[in-house]
């Protein structure tokens, strides 16, 4: 499933850079991350299940709200 994630505006590819690192760290089964230019403040991110994007996002610097956006954007 691909979840949208919401971010600080302009810091998308830094909020990227450290779920990438956290994946490697913690063995995280998210399959992509993705930074589109013309979607200023979201990043998409695929994963097995919610609870693997929550548990990524987490103390994550940049992460505005709750982080998930439900519904379509």
């Amino acid at each position: 499933m691909i979840f949208p994630v919401r971010t600080t505006v302009g810091q998308e590819r830094l909020v990227v850079d450290i779920i990438t690192n956290k994946i490697k760290s913690d063995e995280l089964q998210i399959y992509s991350l993705s930074v589109i230019p013309g979607l200023k403040g979201y990043i998409l991110i695929e994963a097995e299940d919610e609870l693997t994007v929550r548990h990524s996002i987490t103390n994550t610097p940049h992460i505005k709200g709750q982080g998930i956006v439900k519904g379509a954007i």
